[in-house]
């Protein structure tokens, strides 16, 4: 009962996805290729129409003149058929795989941040993004199931009332190649799956060899040939695994044709001693290997559908369910929640590890930050410090303790109205393929038109002083990927435009995720005054392992190893000579001291 069920529920989502995708377009589709299907039944009884006229000695001479133009007639409306069906299928095909990449995308977006940085969560996307190309195909098999049957039904009674023994064999001699057909579809089908992960490779590899971002480092430092070697030996590496099951696949599908054809042959030379000893005219012998053919193709075709929907279907669209079902973000909360309410935002005993991993990244992690204050987080790399950010923001679900915003626990909000109460500029920053206005403007679109305060928040960041490159201002696209008139930016400034961003949205708190790191000492300077005379009563949250630019803060946090270790002002810190803050100022103090001499 439960496979019945799994079979059902696969038919009837390749259905659902089809005709809500495309609907009117399906249906005349389905009707076209019903038509179409029929066609090979009227061909062969219009050549034994015709034969049979050209060997009646009586038949009048005007008779196969009309035969003829019908069956030119009948071609030429296959013809016109075949091309309607095309074209179709091709805007069938195409409004269906968008609907559903576009539903994966969006099931996506709603995922935890912890499953999508996972390994896990980018095969299982490259799996479901993969099976896009599929399901249309699915779902025309199985409706093409239904009238290959009446086509076989038809053929198959006329055939057992003229000889039953050698039909059942012709058609029994074909099981091998269909049971062939889907053990070659379940190897193939399992190999992607092992072989995903070198698939990104080979792509990645690629990229690298062939887009414009990386293309001055692979000629500064003369790449081209060790990663052309990379790539060819992941490529071959790859190839290699799918020759080997393609060598299995021609012996095992050459040795079913074999046995296959065989039965038509026999039934074939049945029919032809049968015509030789009179049992039977020309013309009946013609329709008759012509309806042993059609059999054979359509119980081929029918079995090896079924099949297909019976094991190969349900366990690859298993793959898709799974993916549909997995758990979002927690949204449990109803609470609302405007960003002129915020007042505080506090961490009790927050433990945080990756679903992949025993080890966990924070560590009982607690502090609490106040409406106007000014906080700098301090540590070394990978000390934890992005990853409160990321719990913070609600992207990474904590494994223990608790996060307060006003002191109500956060996962009581939406947790949309959470979100908006942060302005961040990452340490890993997007780089759009955008114009200037939308590059600025995506943190807040409703005032994308509000060209004064984009003009504000460029001169904050600096983004001012490069404005004069863009030559349509405003709607200057940031890369050339686009037009030739884009603007190719460095690291720095693209960095700018990302704090211009941030800037834009004018949220109640403000975090800088390393906000200097590819940026120059004034632009450093610019943002750490900038970062101090924060107003308004907004928040300011600053991740940095520079020790600079912690003395403006009210507070000072300092992470090690997940944890909490020290917490006060730069004053207060550097004073305890042996903590980590003070170490790690002295160490900074004595290189910018070597530096500057």
């Amino acid at each position: 009962m439960k496979k019945k069920n799994k079979i059902l529920k696969t038919v009837l989502y390749c259905f659902r996805l089809m005709y809500r995708s495309t609907k009117f377009t399906f249906i005349c589709h389905i009707v076209v290729s019903s038509l179409l299907s029929l066609y090979a039944l009227l061909n062969v009884n219009m050549l034994k129409w015709i034969i049979d006229i050209l060997t009646d000695k009586t038949s009048q001479s005007n008779k196969i003149y009309y035969a003829v133009i019908a069956y030119i007639l009948a071609l030429v409306l296959y013809e016109l058929l075949q091309s309607l069906k095309k074209i179709l299928w091709d805007h069938s095909y195409e409004k269906a795989r968008n609907s559903f990449l576009r539903a994966v995308y969006e099931k996506l977006i709603a995922m935890p941040m912890e499953y999508v940085d996972s390994e896990r969560g980018r095969d299982a996307v490259d799996d479901v993004v993969w099976m896009a190309e599929l399901l249309p195909d699915m779902a025309y098999d199985i409706w093409e199931c239904i009238y290959v049957l009446v086509k076989f039904c038809i053929v198959f009674f006329a055939l057992i009332v003229f000889h039953p023994k050698f039909t059942l064999i012709a058609l029994g001699l074909i099981i091998p190649s269909v049971i062939g057909e889907l053990v070659s579809s379940r190897q193939s089908d399992s190999l992607r799956r092992k072989k995903a992960p070198s698939a990104r490779k080979i792509r990645y590899y690629r990229w690298l060899l062939t887009d414009r971002v990386p293309a001055k480092d692979i000629r500064m430092y003369d790449l081209s040939e060790p990663l052309t070697r990379r790539y060819e030996e992941e490529r071959k590496t790859y190839q290699k695994a799918y020759r080997e099951l393609d060598r299995k696949h021609v012996i095992i599908s050459t040795a079913t044709e074999i046995i296959k054809y065989g039965g038509e042959v026999l039934f074939s030379l049945a029919a032809i001693m049968m015509a030789l000893g009179g049992k039977l005219t020309i013309g009946d012998m013609t329709l008759y290997i012509g309806y042993i053919v059609i059999a054979s193709n359509s119980f081929e075709r029918l079995t090896g559908s079924v099949c297909n929907i019976c094991f190969n279907l349900p366990r690859q669209l298993a793959r898709v369910f799974e993916y549909e079902e997995m758990p979002g973000e927690e949204v449990t909360g109803e609470l609302r929640l405007s960003p002129e309410e915020f007042e505080s935002l506090e961490f009790e005993k927050v433990y945080f590890k990756y679903p992949t991993s025993d080890q966990f990244v924070l560590k009982g992690v607690s502090f609490v930050i106040r409406r106007g204050e000014k906080v700098s987080m301090v540590g070394i790399n990978g000390s934890g410090k992005s990853t409160i950010i990321k719990v913070m923001l609600g992207l990474y679900k904590i494994d223990s303790g608790v996060i307060r915003i006003n002191g109500i626990p956060m996962e009581k909000y939406r947790i949309q109205d959470v979100r908006r109460l942060f302005s961040v500029l990452f340490q890993s920053y997007a780089q759009y393929a955008l114009t200037l206005r939308e590059t600025i403007g995506l943190s807040s679109p409703d005032r994308m038109d509000d060209d004064g305060k984009m003009f504000d928040v460029m001169q904050r960041s600096g983004v001012s002083e490069f404005y004069n490159k863009f030559s349509d201002g405003l709607e200057t696209y940031v890369t050339k990927q686009f037009s030739d008139d884009g603007v190719e930016l460095s690291r720095g400034q693209h960095q700018k435009l990302a704090l211009c961003r941030a800037y834009f949205k004018d949220a109640p708190i403000i975090i800088l995720d390393e906000p200097s790191s590819a940026l120059d000492a004034e632009a450093e300077d610019r943002i750490f005054g900038d970062f101090e005379h924060i107003s308004q009563g907004k928040t300011g949250i600053m991740i940095s392992h520079r020790i600079s630019g912690s003395r403006m803060a009210d507070k000072i946090i300092v992470i090690q190893d997940g944890v909490v270790c020290e917490c006060g002002t730069h004053e207060e810190l550097v004073s305890c000579e042996s903590g980590v803050y003070a170490g790690l100022y002295q160490m900074q103090k004595k290189k910018y001291t070597v530096e500057r001499t």
